[in-house]
């Protein structure tokens, strides 16, 4: 089975928000266009590991529910 490029889930991750003094895209920005753009977004900071995890499970679960799909 070949696996298209449009059947692969993608994610809007912003990550360092433990360094919210250097932000350069809103949140709320990324949220819209996460939204617009048919994808999940979460915030994330690797140092206090925040969301590292959630990530992965949230794209782990898109992809297998796509590939039940096809």
């Amino acid at each position: 089975m070949v696996s298209m490029p449009e059947s692969f889930p993608f994610m809007v991750i912003g990550n360092k928000i433990d360094n919210e003094e250097d932000r350069n895209v809103e949140k709320e920005q990324a949220q819209e266009y996460a939204k617009r753009e048919g994808m999940e977004f979460l915030e994330t900071s690797a140092r206090e590991n925040v969301n590292v995890e959630e990530a992965f499970k949230v794209l782990a679960t898109q992809a297998l529910k796509r590939q039940v799909e096809m």
